[in-house]
């Protein structure tokens, strides 16, 4: 048997999820109107770095265990790693 005030209860819970959840939004809203575009810029160039940092790592993983040679995942990894450097070092020179 259900309590008789659940339903208000539940509304009233999801109620101020909802308040909560637009307060956020609003708090970062006026974040992002207090950062300039260069700082901006900079924050999406680290990401795509640390995205496409990721992605190396993560193939060089996938791609050296499929290789059946004892020393594999070395020269994978070491191929993946010059080619992430070389993606990201001018997104980083870019952002400076």
């Amino acid at each position: 048997m259900i309590h008789p005030d659940f339903n208000a209860i539940a509304a009233a819970q999801h109620r101020q999820e909802l308040q909560h959840e637009a307060e956020m939004a609003r708090l970062v809203q006026q974040l992002d109107v207090g950062i300039s575009g260069h700082q901006r810029k900079q924050t999406l160039v680290i990401r795509a770095a640390l995205g496409v940092g990721l992605a190396a790592f993560g193939l060089g993983l996938l791609i050296g265990g499929l290789v059946v040679e004892a020393d594999g995942l070395v020269p994978t990894a070491m191929i993946l790693a010059c080619l992430s450097l070389f993606v990201a070092l001018p997104l980083l020179i870019q952002s400076l």
